[in-house]
C-alpha cells in the first residue's frame, strides 16, 4: 500500500485521472520541412498502390521493395519493418481469405506451404517467398496478408498462492478438491509435462488436445499451478499460438473436451481492443454454454503507478497537418508522443471502427528523438472494408522517440488507442487491459505479489497493492462481435459500452517445480489461481454464475475502496468464496430440517419435517429413478410428477391421470382429480401428492370440487388421508437397507 501512495505522490494528483494530462515541459514543435517531403512520398506511394498491394500490409510491400533493392518511396531509401525473412526468402503470413483447394494449391505453386487454416474464420497462416505476395494477392479469394500475427503471454519472467488464497482451508472446510471439475489451460506449450509428471507435480492423466501440445513450458507451469489448489480437478491443454483464429478455436475445443473452466495467459496485438472479435467471441460462446472463462488481464502497466504505455481518447486535430494529412493533438498541442520506455514487442494503433468495415484511414509513423525523420511508418490502406489497425514493430532501441497519428483527410474522428505493449509513453492514459481480456463473458485478472501477502501465515490481508506492471482497466467497447454498433452513431469517449475490467485480482511470482519459472511472476500466475479457486467452487455445487458472483462479491478489496479499475473487486479469497457460493438451507441437499430427508432444489417447506416436497437420494422410491421398473419416475419434488407409491408396482399412486388436476373418473363425479394442490393454488410447501383412488372410484372424500363450485383440491379430510398414508410409507421406506449411491 505504501509503494501506490508513494506513486500517487510523485504522479501528482491529476496523474491518477483518465485521461492524463499534457506534462508541464511538453510543447507544441513546427514540422520541419524535410520531414513533411517524407511524408508526401510516403502518401504518394500508397495512393498508387495497385488493387492487390493494397490487400497489404505496408509493412511487406516495404519489405519486398527494400529485399528487390528499390526505394520505399521517393526519397526514402528504407524504413524500418517487422517482418522476418528466412534464409529461403520466406516470411510467415496470415491471410483472410476463402480457403478453398485452388487458393490452397496456388500457396504451394508459388513456393509456399500452409501452417494452419481455421477455414470457419477465414484464416490461413503460410510461409511464403516475400517476392510471391503480391501476386498471391490477386487472387479473388484473398481479402488481407498482414505479417503473421505476434501472440505473448502474460508471464515475466506448492504454489504460495495455496496458502495466500486460503484454498488449503476452504477444501478442508468444505471437502472440496475440484475432483468432480475440468479445467483446461491455454498457453504456449507443455515442454515440461512429462518431466512434471514423473516428479509427482503433475497428474499421469493430463489430457492434451491432438496436436495442440506447442512448445515452451509456460503452459506447464500454470497446470501445476491449478493443480497445486484443486488437486482433483481433471486438467487438459491446448496451444494458444499456432495463430489467433486457432486459439479462438481450441478455446471452443477445450469446452468440447468438457472443460468446465478454462483459464488463458495469452494476448495477440490484432486482437481488437473495440470489438469482441474472434477470441472474445469464443469465450464468451463457451461461458454461455456453461463454463467460466478466466484470462490474465496483462503486464502492460497502470496509470496509477506511473508505468501506463498506453493513450486512449478522441481524435483532436491539432492544427497541423502532414500533406493535408491532420495531426492528433495528445494534448496542449503536442502531436508527437514520446516514448519513454521503449516496448519489446510493438507499437500498435486501434480505433473505433469495426473489424471488416474501416472506411476511415488512420496511419502510424515513429521519427527519431527530434522529430525530423521518419524511422518506421504503418500506412495500410482502410477503404471500407478493412480492419482499423497499424502496427510498427519494436526491435531497437525506441526509447526518446516520438509517435504521431495523423488521419486522411475527411476520415471521421474515432476515439484511439494506441499501445506501447510494455514500453511506456510521456502523454498516457488508464485502459490498458483490453483484447479478450475486456470480453463480457470473461473474469480476467490481476496480479499481486505472494510475498506481500501481509496476514499471519502469508495469508491475503487485503493491505496489499496490484503489481506496477499489472495492467488497469477499463474497457470500453463499440461493437459486437458480428459488427453491430453498441452505441450506433456515436464512436467517441461518450459512446459504446464502459466495462469494469479487470475482475479480480489474484497471487504472482509463486515457486514452481517448472524448468524456467521457479519463481512464476506476472498476470499469467495470477489467473490460473483464479481457474482453480473457481473449480473448487464449480465442485461445491455452484453454478458458474454463481461461482463469478461468489469470488468477486467476497473478494479482498484492495486499491481504491470498491471496485477499481487496477484490481477489480479485490484479491480473490477462497474460504470465503466458497462459504458464499454454498446454496442456502432447504437448496444445499443437506438434512436441514432433520426429519432424515435431503432438502431439493429450492425447497421453500423443507424446515416443516414431513413437508412432502423433500426427498432422499439416499431412499430407494426417493431419489428420483425407477425402482421398481413400472416406467414411473419415484418421488420428484415438481408438484404433479414423481411415483410415491414405487414400493408397490400395481398402485394406483402411479396413474399419471391421478395428478393432472381434471375429472378422469369413469363415472364422471363433477370432482376435480387430486392434484397435490397445484389446482387450487396452493404454495409449493403445501402441494403433496397425487390422489390415490380418483381412476378406480369417485369417491367424494379423496377428490375436490371445482373451485368454482366451492371445491379446495387438497383441503379437509383428502389431506388427512394422504399425509397418513405417507407416513406409512416412510415407516416401511425406513425399514429397508439404504443405498450408498447417489442420483
Amino acid at each position: 500500500m505504501l509503494r501506490r501512495r508513494l506513486a500517487i505522490v510523485l504522479l501528482g494528483a491529476g496523474a491518477a485521472l483518465w485521461p492524463a494530462t499534457e506534462p508541464a515541459k511538453a510543447r507544441p514543435r513546427p514540422i520541419p520541412p524535410e520531414f513533411s517531403a517524407q511524408i508526401r512520398a510516403l502518401q504518394a506511394e500508397k495512393a498508387a498502390r495497385t488493387q492487390a498491394q493494397r490487400k497489404l500490409s505496408s509493412q511487406l510491400l516495404y519489405a519486398a521493395r527494400m529485399r528487390r533493392g528499390l526505394p520505399v518511396a521517393e526519397g526514402i531509401s528504407a524504413l524500418r519493418t517487422e517482418v522476418e525473412v528466412d534464409a529461403a526468402g520466406r516470411t510467415l503470413v496470415d491471410l483472410r481469405a476463402q480457403a478453398t483447394a485452388r487458393l490452397l494449391a496456388r500457396i504451394v505453386a508459388l513456393g509456399g506451404e500452409v501452417v494452419s487454416q481455421v477455414p470457419a474464420a477465414r484464416a490461413i497462416r503460410a510461409r511464403l517467398p516475400l517476392d510471391a505476395l503480391e501476386a498471391l494477392a490477386a487472387e479473388p479469394e484473398v481479402e488481407r496478408i498482414r505479417p503473421a500475427g505476434r501472440a505473448r503471454t502474460r508471464a515475466t519472467n506448492v504454489s504460495q498462492g495455496d496458502v495466500a488464497h486460503r484454498a488449503a482451508e476452504a477444501r478442508t472446510a468444505f471437502g472440496v478438491d475440484g475432483t468432480s471439475i475440468a479445467v483446461g489451460v491455454l498457453s504456449d506449450g507443455v515442454d515440461s509435462l512429462a518431466s512434471l509428471q514423473a516428479s509427482g507435480d503433475l497428474p499421469p492423466g493430463v489430457t492434451v488436445l491432438p496436436g495442440q501440445a506447442g512448445s515452451g513450458s509456460e503452459g506447464t507451469a500454470m497446470l501445476e499451478i491449478v493443480h497445486d489448489l484443486a488437486p482433483g480437478a481433471q486438467l487438459l491443454f491446448a496451444t494458444a499460438f499456432t495463430s489467433q483464429a486457432s486459439f479462438a478455436a481450441n478455446i471452443l475445443a477445450l469446452r468440447a473436451a468438457g472443460a468446465d473452466v478454462i483459464v488463458d495467459d495469452v494476448a495477440y496485438f490484432a486482437e481488437a481492443v473495440f470489438q469482441d472479435d474472434d477470441v472474445a467471441a469464443a469465450a464468451d460462446a463457451v461461458v454461455a454454454d456453461g463454463s467460466l472463462y478466466i484470462t490474465a488481464a496483462g503486464n502492460e502497466g497502470n496509470l496509477n503507478d506511473g508505468t501506463a504505455g498506453v493513450f486512449e481518447g478522441d481524435f483532436v486535430a491539432s492544427g497541423d497537418t502532414l500533406s493535408g494529412d491532420p495531426l492528433h493533438d495528445f494534448g496542449g498541442g503536442v502531436t508527437r508522443n514520446e516514448i519513454t520506455l521503449d516496448s519489446p514487442f510493438a507499437f500498435t494503433l486501434h480505433w473505433s471502427d469495426p473489424l471488416g468495415g474501416s472506411g476511415n484511414d488512420y496511419d502510424l509513423y515513429l521519427t527519431n528523438k527530434p522529430g525530423n525523420v521518419i524511422f518506421a511508418a504503418s500506412t495500410d490502406v482502410q477503404d471500407g472494408n478493412d480492419d482499423p489497425y497499424e502496427e510498427i514493430g519494436s526491435f531497437a532501441n525506441d526509447g526518446g522517440r516520438k509517435l504521431i497519428i495523423a488521419r486522411a483527410p475527411g476520415a471521421a474522428d474515432r476515439y484511439l488507442h494506441l499501445n506501447t505493449n510494455r514500453g511506456r509513453l510521456a502523454i498516457a492514459t488508464a485502459g490498458q487491459t483490453g483484447q479478450h481480456a475486456g470480453a463480457r463473458g470473461a473474469v480476467s485478472v490481476a496480479a499481486v505479489d505472494v510475498r506481500d501477502a501481509a496476514g499471519a501465515g502469508g495469508v491475503f490481508a487485503g493491505t496489499e497493492s496490484v503489481e506496477t506492471y499489472s495492467s488497469d482497466g477499463p474497457r470500453r467497447i463499440f461493437y459486437e462481435a458480428d459488427g453491430t454498433p453498441i452505441t450506433p452513431g456515436n464512436f467517441s469517449a461518450t459512446g459504446g459500452e464502459l466495462r469494469a475490467k479487470p475482475d479480480l485480482a489474484a497471487a504472482d511470482c509463486v515457486a514452481t517445480a517448472t524448468p524456467g519459472f521457479a519463481t512464476f511472476c506476472g498476470t499469467s500466475a495470477a489467473a490460473p489461481h483464479a481457474a482453480a479457486i473457481a473449480a473448487l467452487l464449480l465442485d461445491l455445487g455452484a453454478s458458474p454464475a454463481d461461482a463469478r458472483s461468489a469470488l468477486t462479491g467476497s473478494a479482498l478489496d484492495i486499491e481504491a475502496a470498491g471496485p477499481d479499475r487496477d484490481a477489480g473487486a479485490g484479491i480473490a479469497e477462497a474460504l470465503a468464496a466458497a462459504t458464499a457460493a454454498l446454496p442456502a438451507a432447504c437448496e444445499n441437499g443437506l438434512d436441514d430440517d432433520g426429519d432424515g430427508l435431503v432438502d431439493a432444489g429450492a425447497d421453500p417447506g423443507c424446515d416443516a419435517a414431513n413437508d412432502a416436497s423433500e426427498r432422499s437420494d439416499a431412499l430407494v422410491c426417493d431419489d428420483g429413478l425407477d425402482n421398481d421398473g413400472d416406467g414411473f419416475e419415484d418421488f420428484s419434488p415438481t408438484p404433479g410428477t414423481g411415483d410415491p407409491g414405487c414400493a408397490d408396482p400395481s398402485g394406483p399412486l402411479e396413474n399419471p391421470q391421478c395428478q393432472d388436476g381434471i375429472n378422469n373418473d369413469p363415472a364422471q363425479d363433477a370432482l376435480i382429480d387430486f392434484d397435490g394442490g397445484v389446482a387450487a393454488g396452493l404454495p409449493l410447501e403445501q402441494q403433496t401428492d397425487p390422489d390415490p383412488q380418483c381412476a378406480s372410484a369417485p369417491w367424494s372424500d379423496q377428490e375436490a370440487a371445482p373451485p368454482a363450485i366451492g371445491g379446495g383440491c387438497g383441503i379437509g379430510p383428502e389431506l388427512t388421508l394422504l399425509v397418513l398414508g405417507l407416513a406409512a410409507l416412510r415407516t416401511r421406506l425406513r425399514r429397508r437397507p439404504r443405498s450408498t449411491t447417489r442420483a
